[in-house]
């Protein structure tokens, strides 16, 4: 009986380790061989939602997750993708994946496809500010080339994480509330600060990056699947704040409607830029300081989540208009 437990301790720790050595690799491996299929400098203006969805090609809608460490694929998005004509594939490929509020758990199943990408068209005011824009459900203007998914949960949006995003510079425009996705760094951006990254040999690591709100230093996470939040604090540090910009409300997110405290006019300090911005108390995940770049900044810049390194232009276009109520007015 002994030689019986010993033999079957063996073996559950011989599956243990290989299993582990399979999550490991996967990782390791993850979105190594993502290329275009025109390889242009960029996949073109992309407008955002409120939440933080752009939309690649027709029915195909994708949050921007910087908060997470992998791409999610629906069963319906699938079969769209079948549908167009491009490539599905399917495989045996375990995985542990980390949401941007701290949930975990283990797939064993990925799909590598190719993910179309459709021509926007932008209709601007006078200013350059986005009234209105068009995707071209006819128009493909390129193919993102082996995408790799793992499932989504069931009800899920859909995600790009940052197995994908670190694959690209990420350029946000304000005006157009838009991104871009480029293969190579932009022109007339200086850099402002460097992120750092949570490590991990199971998952894509967490950005952060340190700010000081109100004089105090925080590292904040950096999340943007939180829909039409700037910057994320703790719920009972709101006692700390008083005066005419605070107001009890509910926070939108990804989690249903959060009872919090908005202050409309808290002071951060960023790299040598400083301003007023917009703070929300509240709690949301697992990270209790964080920032969604999306609806903090007041200005275009680029995120390189592959070197941790954001960068903006040295005078941002907003100023040069109206050098008023921008964070980043230049000193």
């Amino acid at each position: 009986m002994k030689k019986i437990l010993l033999y079957t301790f063996a073996v559950l720790l011989v599956c243990a380790v290989v299993f582990g050595c399979m999550v490991v690799y996967s990782h390791k491996s993850a979105q190594s061989n993502l290329t275009l299929e025109q390889e242009t400098d960029n996949l073109g203006v992309m407008p955002l939602s409120i939440d933080n969805i752009v939309e690649f090609a027709p029915g195909l809608r994708f949050r921007i997750d910087t908060g997470s460490s992998s791409n999610t694929i629906s069963p319906e998005y699938l079969k769209m993708l079948k549908d167009m004509g491009c490539r599905v594939d399917s495989s045996f490929r375990p995985k542990i994946i980390k949401s941007a509020i701290g949930e975990k758990r283990i797939t064993t199943r990925r799909y590598t496809v190719d993910l179309p990408v459709n021509k926007y068209r932008v209709i601007t005011d006078s200013t350059g500010v986005r009234t209105a824009s068009d995707l071209d459900p006819e128009e493909r203007v390129n193919t993102v080339l082996n995408v790799d998914f793992v499932p989504a949960k069931p009800g899920e949006k859909p995600r790009l994480g940052l197995q994908f995003i670190r694959k690209f510079y990420m350029e946000f425009l304000i005006d157009l509330h838009a991104i871009r996705f480029w293969r190579k760094m932009p022109d007339n951006y200086k850099e402002i600060g460097q992120m750092y990254a949570e490590t991990s040999p199971l998952w894509e690591g967490k950005r952060f990056m340190d700010m000081s709100i109100n004089g105090q230093k925080h590292s904040f996470f950096i999340n943007t699947s939180m829909p039409r939040v700037s910057i994320l604090m703790p719920e009972d540090m709101a006692g700390d704040v008083d005066g005419e910009t605070v107001f009890n409300d509910t926070i939108p997110s990804v989690l249903g409607d959060r009872p919090g405290v908005i202050d409309y006019k808290v002071w951060v300090e960023w790299g040598n830029r400083g301003g007023n911005n917009v703070a929300f108390f509240s709690s949301y995940g697992s990270e209790p300081f964080a920032v969604n770049p999306f609806f903090f900044l007041k200005q275009n810049a680029v995120f390189d989540f592959e070197n941790n390194r954001v960068y903006i232009p040295p005078v941002s276009a907003r100023i040069q208009r109206t050098r008023s109520n921008d964070i980043f007015a230049s000193k």
